[in-house]
């Protein structure tokens, strides 16, 4: 087997095993309660995730002037499965403007990006890490699990989003309109940052799951 061939190999298998460790690592998050209401055959997710700036460091990060990001990641999985139903990312760009004391937040997500100065601190955290009515994958998607049950796992951690899957997790909702089935390469590296915390060092991570939740059918 030639070297080349060999990667592409290991990189096939690490593919499809990545869901399977992140089902594995994801049953032992906390559970935290979650808002979730639907709406369209789409579930709507409410929760509070600023206690990831809870440690010092972090909080004089956000005020250094230097760009921080902030990547707040939720995947919806089944219970005793690794397939996962749906997967949601967004990115918030943090710069203090020392000089005109407010902060610059870049909001980066599925649909687009937007721009925002805003005066405090605990103001940016109430924008980038708190989800409200936020909603997660497609009603094809959530069709394709009616009646399962489900938990949403929540990773927020300051570091760098891949900007490479945000557009790949761009076009697929573009041309797939929901109907295609789950691509899993593209999943597998989804998940592979929840499960191997070496590809990407936060300087600091929170990560929960909801309760359990029964799809509608």
């Amino acid at each position: 087997m030639s070297a080349a061939r060999g990667i592409a190999c290991a990189a096939f298998a690490a593919g499809l095993l990545a869901p399977l460790l992140f089902a594995v690592a994801a049953a032992q998050w906390p559970e935290r309660r979650v808002g979730i209401r639907w709406e369209r055959g789409i579930p709507l997710l409410d929760v509070s995730i600023v206690d990831v700036a809870s440690p010092r460091r972090v909080r004089d990060d956000i005020d250094s002037g230097l760009p921080r990001d902030l990547v707040v990641s939720v995947l919806a999985l089944r219970e005793g499965s690794a397939r996962p139903v749906a997967v949601e990312e967004r990115t918030c760009s943090i710069t203090y403007d020392l000089l005109d004391d407010r902060y610059r937040v870049e909001m980066r997500g599925v649909t687009g990006s937007q721009t925002f100065w805003i005066r405090t601190r605990a103001a940016v955290l109430e924008r980038c890490a708190v989800l409200r009515a936020v909603p997660i994958g497609t009603a094809e998607m959530w069709r394709r699990a009616a009646g399962a049950t489900v938990r949403f796992h929540v990773s927020a951690e300051f570091e760098p989003v891949s900007r490479r899957d945000l557009e790949r997790l761009r076009r697929w909702l573009a041309s797939s309109g929901g109907g295609r089935s789950e691509p899993d390469a593209f999943y597998g590296s989804v998940v592979s940052r929840f499960v191997d915390r070496n590809i990407r060092s936060a300087t600091h991570q929170v990560r929960f799951r909801s309760q359990p939740v029964t799809v509608p059918r």
